[in-house]
């Protein structure tokens, strides 16, 4: 065994390797060992500065250090002929050179962050513009915007379910999104980046999508159960022939003139349709959403409606909708007739119903049709208003 393998503590696997005491080395021996402990002193002098650019520096010079001391390794155990150890290490030093060029050329780099709570877990992804805004392509940005988008997504997504299952599921989509983001903008290959990313998204929405659809489904239709119930209450409030004895009973408490006077229930009884088709209007919208997003996309699962609305408002605005347009068909400023439907409802339950229906299904062309039946109404107000008058005096 000609050389011995001296250990060192300037870095990780560090050594320097020294001929055996009774061993008078070669020419080329000699070259090998001063080329191998030069090359390890000149790498363990390789300074750490804190950023994260650098710690991926040290971890290429570490892994690089790990590969000549297993040379060494082999030249002690006599494995390998020192003339091919020597070549070698021009091999592994072009190698991280190769590494530490890209490593310098990177614009952005990405890492990840802790959740709060569980600090082994994952939650969001960093970016750090490691040079200037000049130096960015618009690739490399948009796959940057891509990545953040997508990071909210999977956030925001498994947020509603603080479980330590979604939150596993968060740590290991979150570790992939960097892994894209490292390959994509610190190794540069955009292409491949891009690929992955709309594999991964794929995969989200087969895994997440439907429980996330259906939890907004049902959150709707809690909200459309609850205005039916409140409005199909106060609809047979104010009906005159209903002895059901609680309801008498507040009916008298809340409208005792319609109480003592049946004959003549009054204004709310005269309304009392406006509540079927607030009744329609609400399970109109819970079907809306069913008829007009059918498949969710990947960003869909965080934004249900591009109006943003919740479920609750969404059932509101709706039924405020639907009583608007039952104004218009009420006071007769819109008529409708198809065949022998006509939307006139005062007399008609089911009328109001399917009106209320309409309205919910398509609140989004009917808001937008009010909307401009609204300005027409007040452009008519303004020119037939009177002038003001003026003029010079005599």
């Amino acid at each position: 065994m000609p050389f011995v393998l001296v250990e060192g503590d300037r870095v990780p696997s560090d050594f320097s390797l020294a001929p055996a005491p009774d061993y008078t080395p070669s020419a080329g021996d000699q070259q090998c060992l001063d080329r191998l402990n030069g090359y390890v002193t000149e790498l363990a002098a390789m300074a750490a500065d804190g950023t994260s650019r650098n710690e991926k520096q040290i971890e290429a010079r570490n892994a690089c250090v790990g590969q000549l001391r297993d040379l060494a390794e082999r030249l002690v155990a006599g494995t390998m002929p020192a003339t091919d150890a020597y070549l070698t290490t021009y091999v592994y030093q072009g190698r991280l050179a190769e590494r530490m060029t890209r490593l310098g050329a990177c614009v952005f780099w990405v890492s990840t962050v802790a959740d709060n709570q569980y600090q082994t877990l994952l939650a969001d992804i960093n970016f750090e513009l490691l040079q200037g805004q000049e130096n960015t392509t618009k690739d490399q940005l948009d796959l940057k915007r891509a990545l953040d988008k997508a990071a909210t997504v999977v956030r925001v997504a498994l947020s509603a379910r603080r479980r330590p299952r979604q939150r596993l599921k968060q740590n290991t989509y979150i570790q992939g999104l960097a892994g894209i983001g490292q390959v994509g903008l610190t190794e540069g290959n955009l292409a491949l980046a891009t690929v992955t990313l709309e594999t991964l998204q794929d995969d989200f929405v087969a895994s997440e999508g439907a429980r996330i659809k259906n939890s907004y489904v049902y959150r709707l239709g809690a909200w459309a159960l609850l205005s039916v119930v409140l409005c199909t209450f106060t609809y047979l409030l104010v009906q005159p022939d209903s002895h059901f004895g609680p309801m008498v009973k507040l009916r008298e408490l809340l409208f005792p003139e319609f109480a003592r006077d049946t004959a003549n229930p009054g204004i709310l009884y005269r309304f009392r349709n406006f509540f079927l088709l607030a009744i329609g209007a609400s399970l109109g919208a819970w079907l809306a959403f069913l008829f007009r997003r059918p498949r969710l996309g990947f960003a869909d699962l965080v934004q249900m409606d591009d109006d943003l609305l919740n479920p609750a408002t969404r059932i509101v605005f709706t039924m405020v909708l639907g009583l608007v347009v039952g104004l218009l068909f009420w006071t007769g400023m819109v008529s409708i007739t198809v065949g022998n439907f006509s939307t006139q409802f005062e007399n008609s339950g089911s009328t109001a119903m399917l009106i209320g229906a309409f309205c919910g299904i398509a609140s989004r062309a009917l808001a937008t049709a009010v909307s401009r039946r609204a300005e027409d109404f007040a452009g008519n107000v303004g020119g037939g208003a009177a002038p003001v008058a003026g003029g010079q005096g005599p």
